[in-house]
């Protein structure tokens, strides 16, 4: 049974729980009463945490086994490496709509949710603290084109990725496939 919480205010000690509303909504105890039994206060009494900025990162393969990079151009972050398409998860959204999303915004295909494999978790340090995740993808709906142009000077099929690629990517692309989980930069 998930503990009942309202306004985001959960316990620490449940952290696998996730938020409740239809169950907070129905119960008669207050937040306050749940969380004084259990020992709790709210997240806005705790200390700060500090978020950790989120990214998603879709290795796009061809029916060739090539796979799809892009040159970062007028980003301010890695500009003139070569990437892989991909971006920040937005509030609200899963990691398989974020890629999907990103697919969608930079290079104009449409991407099944469900076609969208888990590759590898990467937890680095680079300009801050970052988590991202790596999904492939093999089947999808359009023709890729170069649909930001202000953020991407030129797309590139490769079987071996074009240099310079960015650090993250060079330093772990050789394992890809064989580790799913890296720690870069710490």
């Amino acid at each position: 049974m998930a503990v009942p919480v309202m306004n985001d205010a959960r316990c620490d000690k449940f952290p696998d729980k996730m938020h409740d509303e239809p169950a907070a909504r129905h119960c008669s105890l207050s937040i306050g009463n749940v969380q004084a039994a259990l020992g709790c206060l709210p997240r806005a009494a705790a200390a700060p945490r500090h978020a950790i900025p989120t990214a998603v990162q879709v290795l796009l393969r061809d029916a060739a086994g090539r796979t799809l990079f892009l040159l970062r151009h007028g980003t301010g972050f890695f500009d003139g490496y070569w990437s892989l398409p991909g971006g920040h998860v937005e509030a609200g959204e899963s990691l398989l709509q974020a890629a999907a999303r990103e697919l969608a915004e930079e290079l104009g295909i449409r991407a099944a949710v469900a076609d969208l494999r888990p590759v590898a978790v990467i937890h680095r340090a680079s300009d801050t603290n970052r988590i991202e995740f790596l999904f492939e993808l093999t089947s999808w709906e359009g023709h890729v084109r170069l649909a930001e142009p202000h953020r991407c000077a030129e797309l590139s099929w490769a079987l071996v990725p074009p240099q310079p690629l960015v650090p993250y990517l060079a330093c772990l692309w050789s394992e890809l496939g064989r580790r799913w989980w890296f720690e870069i930069g710490w």
